[in-house]
């Protein structure tokens, strides 16, 4: 599992759960360290669930590869970082983290699909991607000084000021 929050961590780990209820994982593998591994083990206990081992991979200092530490609940476990049990939990953990990064890119990719910027007559998915990539919200082009605005190709002063009066 990977999450970029508490928060989103605590929903991921509640949505798996809710469909272990016949048969559920023997290990969890998550992303960080202490401090994951046992807000982790305090959602399991809440759901009853006592017989799931669950593995915190946390980058080494300087976030080095393999130089991961590896935490359960009985402390840290010792692998060689040249060993396949190594190199298979370094690999499952960077696939969660690309799919997690594929899943946000795909996310914010349909979010700013369409916007109030799609009613602006001369805002084409090129300018429009430009100035989202710049801002990377309607609320900050909405804010932004309009000489700002006319420093992105194509947008004159009259489009810079219909950019604002419609958000």
């Amino acid at each position: 599992l990977a999450g970029n929050d508490i928060g989103s961590m605590e929903h991921i780990i509640e949505r798996r759960l809710k469909h272990y209820v016949e048969s559920k994982p023997d290990i969890l593998l998550i992303d960080g360290g202490k401090t994951q591994l046992a807000f982790t083990n305090k959602i399991l206990s809440n759901f009853g669930i006592k017989d799931i081992l669950v593995l915190a991979i946390a980058k080494g200092v300087g976030r080095v590869r393999a130089a991961e530490t590896i935490f359960t609940s009985k402390g840290i476990l010792e692998l060689a970082p040249n060993s396949e049990s190594f190199k298979l939990l370094s690999e499952a953990r960077d696939e969660s983290h690309r799919f997690a990064i594929t899943a946000s890119r795909k996310k914010l990719i349909k979010k700013n699909k369409y916007s109030s910027l799609d009613k602006i007559t001369g805002i084409g998915p090129v300018t429009k991607t430009k100035l989202l990539k710049k801002y990377k919200s309607l609320k900050n082009i909405k804010n932004a000084p309009i000489e700002d605005l006319m420093t992105i190709k194509n947008i004159n002063e009259t489009m810079a000021v219909s950019i604002k009066e419609t958000l």
